[in-house]
């Protein structure tokens, strides 16, 4: 397996345009974004002394149908 490649830059906060942020994230693959987000979802929570074992995905679906005139 070859070494992944590390980006870096380095900005004051004032200074940041967050091109490199975009840049970054959408060069990323979906799952691994998902992932990603999952993993600050549940540091958050475990910061905040929630146990992360309770939180789920809530997700809804909807079925729309056209009418026929």
């Amino acid at each position: 397996m070859p070494p992944k490649e590390i980006k870096e830059r380095y900005a004051k906060f004032q200074d940041d345009d967050r091109d490199f942020d975009l840049e970054f994230w959408q060069s990323v693959e979906p799952k691994e974004r998902m992932r990603a987000t999952w993993e600050m979802i549940t540091h958050a929570y475990r910061v905040k002394g929630i146990d992360v074992r309770k939180l789920r995905i809530r997700g809804s679906a909807a079925a729309l149908k056209r009418l026929r005139r």
